[in-house]
């Protein structure tokens, strides 16, 4: 849903999805959801609290649907942009609109349920290199630095705060 979302702002949904049908109509409703959820945000904080989602179905659709609560609570999270309150982001928004206007489709809640690989977390430690390997192969510290001694052979570029030879 997401990245369906992007290529309709920012790209062709064509791109995405070559053989789709009605392409314009699917760009047409990312289009339009998005301008309903910056209506239903009336705070600015590009995110929605279970009053904007009440605001948004009873603005658009005249119902507020009794388990509305029920999905807004599975999708929602508390954002540092507002702290202490239960929210949804555009993308959980999709979401629960999807939830809620297809509750028999092919991603519903209860028949979609993605499992995470199992990953071996030995395989993510990086291991420590011996100091004395990274100390033989540096060049020996030049102290005290005396300017006069370097000479300048290309001048690489110049800014406002001198030129890099």
């Amino acid at each position: 849903i997401y990245l369906g979302l992007l290529m309709s702002q920012d790209g062709s949904y064509s791109d995405l999805v070559a053989d789709s049908e009605s392409k314009g109509h699917v760009m047409k409703a990312f289009l339009q959801l998005c301008t309903y959820y910056q209506q239903a945000d009336r705070k600015k904080t590009r995110r929605l609290n279970l009053e904007d989602v009440k605001f948004f179905f009873q603005e658009h659709f005249a119902y507020v649907p009794d388990n509305l609560e029920d999905f807004f609570r599975q999708v929602c999270y508390e954002s540092s942009s507002a702290p202490g309150q239960k929210v949804v982001d555009i993308v959980r928004f999709l979401k629960l609109v999807y939830w809620i206007l297809c509750p028999q489709a092919k991603f519903d809640r209860n028949s979609y349920a993605p499992k995470k690989a199992q990953r071996d977390p030995k395989n993510f430690l990086i291991s420590n290199s011996s100091s004395s390997d990274a100390h033989s192969e540096r060049p020996t510290r030049i102290s005290p630095v005396i300017n006069n001694k370097f000479v300048k052979v290309k001048k690489l570029g110049e800014g406002g705060q001198g030129a890099v030879y």
